[in-house]
């Protein structure tokens, strides 16, 4: 019963350094995947892809619709009717 106990009181610190380690290593990959996730979800809802198709954008110093004659309305933006 002594050596279980001499077993127990070795293994203890090793045990809880182990643990910590591990919630440590969990709490990074957390703060990681939620920086991640943060940037894309930012980055895929203002990449401009939605704006793209309704506004006419500046291709060497002049805009496309004026370029290709393409209908526009009253604010300058592609009018698809």
């Amino acid at each position: 019963m002594e050596q279980i106990s001499e077993l127990l009181q070795e293994a203890k610190p090793l045990y809880f350094e182990r643990k910590r380690r591990r919630t440590q290593i969990k709490a990074t990959m957390f703060s990681l995947a939620v920086v991640f996730v943060s940037f894309f979800s930012v980055m895929g809802f203002n990449s401009g892809s939605f704006v793209a198709l309704n506004e006419n954008y500046a291709i060497e110093g002049s805009i496309i619709s004026e370029k290709y004659d393409l209908p526009v309305d009253d604010y300058g933006l592609l009018s698809f009717n």
